[in-house]
């Protein structure tokens, strides 16, 4: 939600097993759905609406995880509002910390680099 929500600050996002809900307001709290936590739909839409430019965002799930359907339902909504988004399911893996792990590498991996060490290569900084 920060790099949504300050997209000038952020050159990209990475979500992992992301607790994407949309907002059902069961509770009768505003923006929120029944966890609390705000629905990152809204919040695209109103950076989008507001004119601004979001950074690329790297969705990772494993396809085991009771949280895949709301990934694959963001990740499409993503793709309708022309948000540049990198979709990675992974065959194998639940919500866990082993998949965890190998995605924070890929991302780290994966996320744009034009700081001054990034002629370097991977992981020399």
């Amino acid at each position: 939600m920060h790099g949504i929500g300050n997209p000038e600050k952020f050159c990209a996002i990475g979500a992992f097993s992301a607790a994407i809900h949309e907002d059902k307001n069961e509770w009768g709290v505003p923006d929120s759905n029944e966890w609390g936590l705000p629905d990152p739909r809204k919040a695209v839409a109103q950076a989008l609406e507001a004119g601004q430019t979001l950074p690329k965002i790297y969705l990772a799930c494993g396809e085991s995880d009771t949280l895949y359907q709301d990934n694959v339902s963001f990740k499409e909504f993503l793709l309708e509002k022309n948000v540049e988004v990198t979709w990675v399911p992974v065959a194998g893996f639940g919500h866990e910390w082993r998949f965890w792990n190998a995605q924070a590498e890929a991302f780290l991996d994966w996320i744009p680099r034009n700081d001054g060490y990034a002629g370097l290569g991977k992981r020399k900084i």
